[in-house]
């Protein structure tokens, strides 16, 4: 090849080369980029009413969150007014309320680039009535469309005042959300100063069986169920701490009793039969008793003067059981009875409910023939020996009881006629159990008594709810303050 077609050929080769990048260039520049825009949004929140008295109400709401990643704070409104600007917890109280009133609370989500999301709520502070009758008859319904069910957990203060627990029932519709725990605080005349909601939702709880516990000196109580504790000061319904059992407790076990002790602890039973002991302040365990040769459940736990503990196990046998430990939970003995009456036709199901302790450390249980609803009583000493135990039937069926000032015990319970026919009924005895006063309540109808308190001049605060069946319903609470001869 000569010289001349080699310098051709390199000459059309560059020249090639010159208007392919040209061309490439040109296709490039003239090429446009393409972005997207992404609006952003904001999570939907709900906004509920945790808490309320005659001065204050705390409400809280879900967080919001943006799509973007932006920082999201929260202005907050009563009636119409702007009260705070730029929060970012997702939990706030307005205070100093008049008593009685409805207010219009609102919450606007802020994202940082400006976007705007509105909840709102009605909310209403408590109201106070004066008694001047020396009785009075009330019936309560916190919320419309809701119920109060389940046992009466109660305890007694010393203003004469009570707290109560209850189980309320929202209507379907709060699908998720629908039984909370209410504890509220009323005073002697039956005013209620406050209400606090515990929401059971994505906890470990046993909706037929809770408990409270309190020390009014360091002014806390403490709601437990299922795997669960919460903590509220008394006074104001406020600073309320969860504590979950997880760690303490097999995932399939629930607390079946409780018992505050002078030693600021909480003695706990449990379903599976152990026996465990958490400092109240804390919450923190102090020991465990497992139990692991014998089942069954532990009920009524109670101490002597001495500080050994006692509690009713209840197994699978119609044997009715009591155990001994020690004050830190070593167990000592097993104490055995046989609830079954001459002439028995079956011994079915005999159980005891509960137990108490007089003042000689003498021990009482109480309890019935679940197949024939028959009530069944032992009083015996703390070594086990039998003093003395029913010798003949009663259709008296006992909820629970306590010792007056006096010595007596009083015990409350009902009797039931054809179908749902209770009468509600209050006996003393002395320590031999020899009946003193009867009193019935046959006007009361419909109702069945929950938990029965004394006052100071011997008159008796009744705590009732409706029997409700399938055509009759009222879920309503009823509170009656009685003369000191137990009448209304």
């Amino acid at each position: 090849m000569n010289n001349k077609l080699i310098i051709f050929l390199a000459f059309l080769s560059l020249l090639c080369l010159a208007l392919f990048s040209g061309c490439k260039k040109e296709k490039y520049a003239d090429a446009v980029d393409n972005y997207t825009t992404v609006e952003e949004t904001l999570t939907p929140s709900s906004i509920n009413i945790n808490s309320a008295s005659l001065d204050f109400i705390e409400f809280e709401w879900t967080p919001v969150t943006s799509s973007t990643f932006n920082a999201v704070k929260y202005d907050l409104y009563l009636d119409g007014k702007l009260i705070v600007k730029d929060i970012t917890t997702n939990i706030y109280t307005f205070i100093n309320l008049p008593e009685g009133t409805e207010h219009q609370i609102k919450v606007v989500a802020k994202s940082q680039s400006g976007r705007k999301m509105e909840i709102s709520i009605s909310g209403k502070t408590l109201a106070s009535e004066g008694i001047n009758t020396d009785t009075f008859y009330k019936e309560f319904q916190l919320f419309e469309n809701t119920s109060l069910t389940g046992p009466s957990p109660l305890y007694k203060l010393k203003d004469e005042g009570h707290l109560i627990i209850r189980l309320l029932q929202h209507p379907n519709r709060y699908d998720f959300d629908t039984f909370k725990f209410v504890m509220f605080r009323m005073d002697r005349n039956g005013n209620i100063l406050w209400y606090r909601l515990l929401s059971t939702y994505d906890y470990s709880v046993n909706l037929d069986g809770f408990s409270l516990a309190v020390d009014e000196n360091v002014k806390q109580g403490v709601v437990m169920s299922g795997q669960v504790f919460w903590k509220v000061n008394i006074e104001t319904g406020q600073n309320i701490t969860i504590k979950e059992l997880k760690n303490e407790l097999d995932e399939d076990d629930v607390i079946t009793s409780t018992r505050f002790t002078n030693s600021n602890s909480l003695l706990v039973g449990t379903f599976k039969g152990k026996l465990l002991e958490f400092d109240f302040l804390t919450f923190s365990l102090r020991w465990k008793q497992d139990n692991p040769t014998r089942k069954g459940s532990i009920k009524s736990i109670l101490l002597d003067s001495k500080g050994y503990i006692y509690y009713i196990y209840s197994d699978e046998s119609n044997t009715l059981l009591v155990h001994k430990a020690t004050h830190n939970g070593v167990f000592l003995k097993e104490f055995k009875f046989d609830g079954s009456l001459s002439g028995d036709s079956d011994h079915f199901g005999f159980g005891t409910n509960f137990m108490v302790i007089d003042n000689e450390d003498n021990i009482y249980l109480f309890g019935k023939n679940y197949y024939s609803n028959s009530l069944r009583y032992f009083k015996i000493t703390t070594e086990g020996q039998m003093i003395l135990k029913t010798e003949q039937r009663s259709d008296f069926q006992v909820t629970s009881g306590f010792f007056d000032k006096e010595g007596n015990l009083i015990l409350y319970g009902y009797t039931q006629g054809v179908g749902i026919d209770f009468t509600a009924w209050i006996h003393m005895f002395d320590k031999s159990m020899k009946l003193l006063k009867s009193i019935s309540y046959p006007k009361l109808e419909m109702h069945f008594i929950s938990g029965v308190t004394q006052n100071s001049d011997a008159s008796f605060n009744l705590f009732l709810h409706y029997v409700t069946t399938y055509t009759y319903e009222n879920r309503n609470f009823v509170y009656i303050r009685t003369r000191n001869d137990g009448t209304f």
